[in-house]
């Protein structure tokens, strides 16, 4: 088995409430790493992470009664490593890992907390090892579609009743009627269509 080298967040964002951050606090201190935190003047905080020869800082900036932190952070330690990838899930995290070996480099995608896509990376080749797909959602927009093309089908049949009783019709405020009919029928049907 290949052994990691490092693990690289690319780009990870967290989005965290005051006790939230408090448990993120909490789950690297089982890591028997030396935590310093500090209360910057804007209310951000900034989490200092020292163990051995590895130090990390994560900066969450505070707005609106959220902690956020959007950065990139370089793991040697695999123990930090657990922690941010238990992080990233259990507050429903975005981010983009490498998670770097000798000669190949794993990339996992996360969304809301969810690994969407890993792929390996080779100087010879990137190959999609995992894909997420939405099957649920996709059928719900495929039932929608054909929901939205029966119901302009309907309007399209109803705007054809409609100017054949238009033709037939001879008195003018009937017409005037079956016109005003038809305009919303044609606007509806524009809508659907756009």
């Amino acid at each position: 088995m290949a052994q990691r080298l490092a693990t690289e967040y690319v780009h990870a964002s967290l989005k965290l409430t005051l006790s939230q951050l408090m448990q993120l606090i909490e789950m690297f201190s089982v890591t028997q790493t030396e935590i310093r935190a500090k209360v910057l003047d804007s209310g951000s905080q900034q989490i200092e992470l020292n163990c051995e020869q590895n130090r990390l800082v994560l900066e969450f900036t505070y707005d609106a009664g959220y902690y956020l932190a959007n950065g990139s952070y370089r793991f040697m330690n695999a123990e930090w490593t657990n922690v941010m990838r238990q992080a990233l899930r259990t507050f429903k995290g975005d981010a983009l890992v490498h998670r770097i070996y000798e000669g190949f480099t794993m990339i996992y995608k996360y969304e809301k907390g969810h690994v969407t896509k890993i792929i390996e990376s080779s100087v010879h080749a990137d190959k999609v090892i995992y894909e997420y797909k939405d099957s649920i959602g996709e059928l719900e927009r495929t039932y929608q579609r054909q929901t939205v093309e029966q119901e302009i089908e309907a309007i399209r049949l109803s705007i054809n009743d409609l100017l054949d009783l238009r033709n037939r019709a001879q008195d003018l405020s009937i017409r005037a009627e079956i016109d005003e009919r038809l305009r919303a029928a044609v606007h509806k049907l524009f809508v659907l269509e756009a």
